[in-house]
């Protein structure tokens, strides 16, 4: 499988040792739990000099005036399935992503303050901001700062450009600079953000909190974190805290045979997903589309392609506690009805480049320092479908805004 990958070291220079990651004193740490909202319905937003999640209207450092972020419109990042079946896709993968952390991810206004709140729904211009990007929030260090908002532009997010994937990948972004994470290098990690970035299909399916060297991308100066590697897992663990030990912690079984080689332009797969405790959903991926969200056996779905068309399908099984299996195979649709013996082909780059971006598509994610309503300038091109992760997806022109303050 070819992959275009960033290339931090090289035999001709060698790499240096890595420095040892920054700890943070235990007594310095927050801990949690800590309480994230994603906000599907839409809310009335106003600037202020200070976020207040629970306020109404919304008061945001990052809104330009006085605006209205529209409801989710699943049309948008998945038109095949139902509302309320994208924005579970969205919901448990955000929840996987924090599965080893004390976050309490929900859809509706927690019970009591703090939380942190994120819209989603819309596009850029929605905000009353100039650029238009796939999300936004504000860096918090330490998570220090009670009632965060911030922004997933899900209108950005066509199947194309990250579908309900990408909002997913985005959201859980932008709640970790609220939470108190910056940028880094490390491709497949969540809050992996530079210049030229390269992922496959597959990975976009696995991303994680992990380490990485700092990326200045997108904010410029270091505030949070003293040197690398950053460990981002321990500094989750520092400002929300670890989930509590116990509960269901295993994985569902998913197997599935796929045909070996051309596949018809219409064709059906068949799965078999269990768990211990149950499972509560599958779902069926065409490269970054959903296609169908299962509840209930027989799990099985019917895919479409163009002749010759090269693709991927993923299908994830996921229980109740958000534990995940995920399996990507690679297809090719026959050229004919007798099919041929090239299926198993890798989409051209493995997706990882594509024709040039149509004109007036962009996305990204900027993170504005504390004080600050916008971020520090910077542009660049995003190559192709692949890179649902702009900022952790889109891939599209990002363009970001000059800083008030610097």
């Amino acid at each position: 499988m070819r992959k275009y990958a960033l290339v931090a070291c090289v035999a001709a220079c060698g790499c240096a040792p890595p420095n040892r990651p920054v700890v943070v004193a235990a007594e310095a740490c927050r801990g949690g739990p800590a309480a994230l909202w994603l906000d599907f319905e839409g809310a009335g937003v106003v600037h202020a000099n200070g976020d207040d999640a629970a306020a109404m209207p919304v008061t945001s450092v990052l809104a330009a005036t006085s605006a209205v972020i529209p409801p989710f419109d699943s049309t948008v990042s998945a038109p095949a399935v139902t509302r309320s079946q994208a924005i579970d896709a969205v919901v448990d993968r955000v929840r996987t992503l924090f599965l080893p952390f004390d976050v309490r991810v929900s859809t509706t206004r927690p019970v009591a303050a703090p939380y942190t709140r994120i819209l989603v729904g819309g596009m850029a211009s929605a905000l009353g901001v100039t650029a238009t990007e796939a999300g936004l929030a504000r860096l918090d260090c330490g998570n220090a700062t009670d009632g965060d908002v911030a922004y997933v532009f899900a209108g950005e997010l066509t199947p194309d450009y990250g579908g309900v994937v990408g909002v997913a990948n985005v959201a859980a972004h932008e709640a970790g600079h609220a939470f108190g994470l910056e940028h880094v290098t490390a491709a497949t990690d969540v809050m992996y953000a530079v210049a030229s970035p390269s992922l496959t299909l597959p990975e976009l399916f696995g991303l994680s909190f992990g380490s990485g060297s700092y990326s200045s991308y997108g904010a410029g100066t270091r505030l949070c974190s003293g040197g690398d590697p950053i460990d981002e897992a321990a500094a989750l663990a520092c400002n929300v805290g670890l989930r509590a030990g116990g509960g269901d912690v295993t994985s569902p079984s998913l197997t599935w045979n796929p045909p070996a080689s051309d596949v018809a332009t219409r064709f059906r797969v068949a799965f078999d997903a269990s768990d211990d405790v149950g499972v509560v959903r599958v779902e069926v991926y065409k490269n970054l589309e959903l296609i169908a969200s299962l509840d209930a056996p027989p799990y099985e779905a019917d895919i479409s392609a163009t002749p010759s068309e090269h693709f991927y399908v993923t299908v994830e099984a996921i229980d109740a506690a958000a534990n995940r299996a995920v399996e990507t195979r690679i297809f090719t649709a026959a050229s004919a009805p007798t099919g041929g013996s090239d299926g198993g082909v890798a989409p051209a780059g493995d997706l990882a480049v594509s024709d040039p971006v149509p004109s007036g598509r962009s996305g990204g994610c900027s993170i504005a320092p504390p004080g600050n309503a916008v971020a520090h300038p910077g542009e660049t091109s995003w190559p192709g479908v692949m890179l649902a992760l702009a900022c952790a997806v889109a891939a599209v022109r990002a363009r970001r805004r000059s800083s008030g303050s610097g």
